[in-house]
């Protein structure tokens, strides 16, 4: 059954639409005659070679924050059938009819081409706007890169994925404002200007190429991530998919409907906000609920109240885990006595340089919360870097964290005790002693 078909990426916009007919009408002669078009691929069905004639129609009008509307697309294809033609395929709304080479009879109805090729371009340049808006907007927020960057794979790809999501949406703008810009003046069918079908498939090329790309990023993320908590890519995966839901039930809510486009456009924003906001915190909620539950390892590298001298066990404890290919280990582990809290950190790096960087972020980062880091060195000398990290240089009093480097382990060590002291340095360098060479 496979063997009757061919399945090809759909590799025409509406401008393309004399490229595209040329297109099929030499497929046709290749013994390809087009059976459908859905979801960015165009299904031919093997027959005989055939000398037929394509005709496809831009209708209708593309109206912002809509579905195509079916009535009025039965209404065009019956009236284009009734001339003589045959009716293919729709892609959008590109009518697409086909009639034996020399059978002479009335043209399929392209009085308002031009109009909706325009309408597509610009209604396809807002959306790649706002979205390019949205994402330079994120992508100024990513650098310079913090070592949280490093922290989940989902966040590492970003690094990746931001910029090149960057660079595709500018792309498909900027072609489509050239695009807009060629057909500046025009006024009919007539005159709108041709398009090499190497320059359609280069174009395309290109952004099939983009689309995998992010794709398969995309899934790889999930994949990679869903190892170390399901439930945080499942929380992260919700909201997107609640908009993608609000977003189609509103295009059918507005289609037939007069609004203006830009108050289709505010209500489609704020409503798609809304929903993305409201289920963020609550999926946000949930996850922190359920790992707060989460039991650590029975042989976990932590500090814990024994270690330092109390009888008695923590009455609550904490414990998440996260990690990336470049980070493999970064958890943080906590326990609790009433107001009481002794936690630490835990970053292993991939590998020596990457453990140099990360050791280095980690010190930036924690001096935006506390005002000075000097060495530590003299109480641990057994690792490779030490310092304690306080409010008031050289006062150890109040608390405070130690960051210590051994190997391509980092570890933190948060408390709010005095971190010179004797048994706590002892309980830390004996904790130390005990840190895993292979993790």
């Amino acid at each position: 059954m496979l063997r009757d078909k061919k399945i090809v990426f759909n590799l025409f916009q509406a401008i393309d639409y004399k490229v595209m007919e040329e297109e099929l009408e030499n497929k046709a002669r290749d013994g390809l005659l087009i059976q459908k078009a859905k979801f960015g691929f165009i299904n031919y069905l093997r027959t005989e070679p055939k000398e037929l004639e394509f005709s496809i129609g831009i209708y209708p009008k593309s109206r912002s924050f809509e579905g195509i509307d079916s009535d009025k697309v039965k209404r065009y294809i019956k009236q284009q059938e009734e001339k003589g033609w045959t009716y293919a395929a729709s892609l959008n709304n590109m009518q697409i009819f086909y009639k034996e080479k020399n059978k002479t009879i009335e043209e399929i109805d392209k009085s308002d081409q031009l109009d909706n090729i325009k309408s597509n371009l610009k209604l396809e340049t807002i959306s790649y706007s706002l979205l390019l808006f949205l994402n330079m907007f994120h992508l100024r927020n990513l650098f310079p890169l913090e070592i949280y960057n490093f922290y989940t794979n989902t966040s590492l790809f970003g690094i990746i994925l931001l910029p090149l999501l960057t660079f595709f949406l500018l792309f498909l703008a900027l072609g489509n404002i050239y695009n807009l810009i060629r057909l500046k003046g025009k006024h009919s069918e007539d005159e709108i200007p041709n398009r090499s079908l190497r320059k359609v498939k280069f174009n395309r090329i290109i952004f099939t190429f983009f689309s995998m790309i992010i794709a398969i990023m995309l899934v790889v993320t999930v994949l990679l991530d869903s190892k170390f908590s399901s439930s945080l890519v499942l929380m992260t995966l919700v909201p997107l998919i609640l908009a993608m839901f609000v977003g189609f039930r509103m295009r059918s809510f507005f289609k037939g409907k007069d609004y203006d486009s830009f108050l289709k456009t505010f209500i489609m924003i704020l409503l798609i906000g809304v929903t993305v906001f409201a289920t963020a915190s609550i999926t946000s909620n949930f996850y922190i609920t359920q790992e707060d539950n989460n039991i650590a390892p029975i042989d976990v590298f932590g500090l814990k109240f024994p270690d330092i001298g109390y009888i008695v066990d923590a009455n609550y404890t904490y414990y998440d885990r996260q990690g990336s290919i470049l980070m493999p280990i970064m958890y943080t582990y906590s326990e609790h006595i009433g107001h009481q809290r002794l936690q630490t950190e835990v970053i292993v790096g991939k590998n020596e340089k990457l453990t140099d960087f990360f050791f280095e972020e980690k010190i930036k980062q924690m001096e935006r919360y506390y005002n000075e880091h000097w060495s530590a060195k003299e109480y641990f000398p057994d690792c490779d870097e030490a310092f304690f990290i306080t409010y008031k240089e050289n006062d150890t009093t109040k608390g405070g964290q130690i960051l210590i480097r051994k190997g391509n382990s980092i570890v933190v060590f948060s408390m709010d005790k005095d971190l010179s002291n004797e048994k706590i340095v002892s309980a830390i360098d004996k904790k130390m002693s005990t840190i895993p060479e292979n993790w």
